[in-house]
């Protein structure tokens, strides 16, 4: 063989090896990386006291498609339901405690309570007992808190949903005041808790989480605030992230615990039915026919014939009455976004939507309002109140 063509096919045949190698070398680096990632523990914390909502959890939960996850629920009192799960799976971990008073505990000690059951090195996230999340939202997250480099991210917008007609109510088309259970807050949040209030997103690492400061008592300050306040407080990364369209639905109804309810909202379309089947009928337990839905009002044919076990209407009284199932899902979905995230924006002046999205007194167009939102939404409040008293006398 003449030595130049031995020498081509010597360089031909060391081009090839190398190629080789340096594939090899990158697969085992995606494999890593992806093994690293796959084994984390990711620990799903809810702190619950309605025992309508425990299938609601353990679907959230159960869908999510990260492999090593497990679920610390803790409640207020013992629950058959949960012990049952808890045999079933061995992932789920039921408890729950008073305080030396026989008082339920506050939500901030709750948390703090499973977080003392979680592994230092796991990631945390916390699950509202009545909203629903999508079955890729933690490995969504996961890779959010990765990607900022952050020690808890959190959900700046999401898909909220206006779940419970109340008959002669002025607020839209019925939606409940949150003030109907507390007793509404009229201040303007601040910035703090216009960004980082809304717990039901929070995303975080476990190693951090308890060193902050937990509200010992049910309060107006609520846990999610105080908490991430003195987490922020003492020089953690906390970062507000975009979520994906119709990753996380949150349930507004008037025994919402928030006691400022998001202030900024827009309209948007309702998630496609398969989504919506998905997380409302799994958790309700509803069978639904296989149709397409053209607008919001068929979305009650998700949950016909859905156990009427959800209960509204808790005010000062204490009082509660179930309501029919086919009107749980009549209204539409709006957005909710912090004020970082702008765009054309409604304004919701009493913790709650306003009668009409058309309504000149409450849209505001460009961003160059919206430099201090919560502000703008106080003189609003303050004029409109003025109008009442003016229009009562």
């Amino acid at each position: 063989m003449p030595r130049p063509f031995r020498l081509l096919t010597g360089l031909i045949l060391f081009a090839v090896l190398t190629s080789l190698i340096t594939l090899l070398n990158f697969h085992n680096f995606i494999a890593s990386a992806t093994s690293i990632t796959s084994d984390l523990e990711i620990a799903v914390i809810s702190a619950t006291n309605r025992k309508w909502s425990t299938s609601n959890v353990y679907h959230n939960f159960k869908r999510q498609k990260w492999r090593n996850k497990k679920l610390i629920v803790m409640g207020e009192d013992d629950s058959p339901e949960w012990e049952d799960i808890q045999r079933r799976d061995s992932r789920v971990t039921y408890f729950y405690q008073r305080n030396h008073r026989g008082e339920e505990l506050s939500t901030g000690l709750k948390i703090k309570a499973a977080l003392n059951r979680v592994n230092e090195d796991s990631l945390v996230a916390i699950f509202d007992d009545d909203d629903f999340y999508a079955k890729d939202y933690l490995t969504f997250m996961e890779g959010q808190l990765r990607k900022e480099g952050a020690d808890l991210v959190k959900l700046q917008n999401w898909d909220f949903f206006d779940g419970v007609p109340i008959e002669g109510l002025p607020n839209y088309k019925g939606t409940k005041l949150v003030g109907e259970f507390w007793e509404l807050d009229l201040k303007i949040a601040t910035e703090h808790q216009a960004i980082f209030g809304y717990g039901f997103t929070y995303f975080f690492k476990r190693s951090v989480a308890l060193k902050g400061k937990f509200a010992t008592k049910h309060g107006r300050s609520g846990w999610d605030s105080t908490w991430t306040q003195s987490l922020e407080d003492l020089g953690f990364n906390l970062k507000p992230v975009r979520g994906k369209p119709h990753i996380v639905i949150k349930i507004q109804h008037g025994s919402n615990a928030s006691l400022q309810m998001v202030q900024y909202v827009r309209k948007a379309d309702p998630p496609p039915y398969s989504v919506l089947k998905e997380m409302l009928a799994e958790s309700l337990e509803v069978t639904a026919p296989e149709v397409e839905l053209g607008g919001c009002q068929e979305l009650a044919e998700l949950i016909r014939g859905s156990p009427s076990h959800h209960k509204v209407g808790r005010n000062k009284s204490k009082r509660s009455k179930p309501i029919d199932p086919r009107e749980l899902i009549t209204l539409h979905f709006l957005i909710a976004s912090s004020p970082d995230s702008c765009c054309n924006l409604c304004l919701s002046t009493h913790g709650c939507v306003t009668s009409d999205f058309h309504d000149s007194r409450c849209f505001f167009k460009g961003r160059a309002e919206f430099a201090a939102p919560w502000k703008a939404e106080q003189i609003l409040y303050n004029q409109e109140k003025k109008t009442m008293a003016t229009a009562a006398t």
